[in-house]
């Protein structure tokens, strides 16, 4: 698409990629795909702590149901990553799949810390109703579902860090 665009010195023709291409880089555009991706990790990572027995529905949920939400959820994060290391070109893609898991996983703890907090104080009994909180009381699946998250971020990050620090070994055959 070609946009019509006038200066005082002269009148010009630019295309909407060459204007994108002078104003954002590419790593900026990158990361801004790994936050949404962070994000909906983060997001992820709640749904982990769903309590599927909690949920006013006419019967108990099948066991089944909460893998479904919890993959269900993932499918846009892992495709806001694949775009942003699209657009990075796959350069360090451990490296920033790492850093994003551990982050995300780290927000959920962070929140999941911040409400368990909250729910210790006796204020909060005045104006917390009990039976709403009970709807992510499912700690041992969020527990083991953030422990897994974090233990592939870190494992990536390590794996990245020692490809970096490897020298290059040239073999040449005569």
């Amino acid at each position: 698409m070609l946009l019509l665009f006038s200066s005082f010195s002269a009148r010009r023709l630019i295309s909407i990629s060459a204007i994108v291409r002078l104003r954002v880089p590419r790593k900026v555009i990158s990361i801004i795909f790994y936050v949404i991706a962070g994000f909906l990790l983060y997001i992820v990572g709640l749904l982990a702590f769903l309590n599927m027995s909690a949920l006013p529905s006419a019967g108990e949920p099948p066991a089944w149901a909460k893998f479904a939400i919890v993959g269900g959820f993932s499918v846009p994060a892992i495709i806001a990553l694949v775009i942003g290391l699209g657009i990075s070109r796959f350069q360090h893609w451990k490296r920033d799949v790492g850093i994003v898991m551990v982050s995300g996983a780290g927000t959920t703890a962070f929140v999941v810390f911040g409400v368990a907090c909250t729910l210790l104080s006796p204020e909060s009994k005045e104006f917390l109703p009990r039976d709403k909180l009970e709807l992510f009381s499912d700690i041992v699946t969020g527990v083991i579902c953030m422990a897994l998250i974090v233990v592939l971020g870190v494992a990536l990050i390590m794996i990245s860090k020692k490809s970096q620090n490897q020298p290059i070994v040239h073999n040449h055959r005569l």
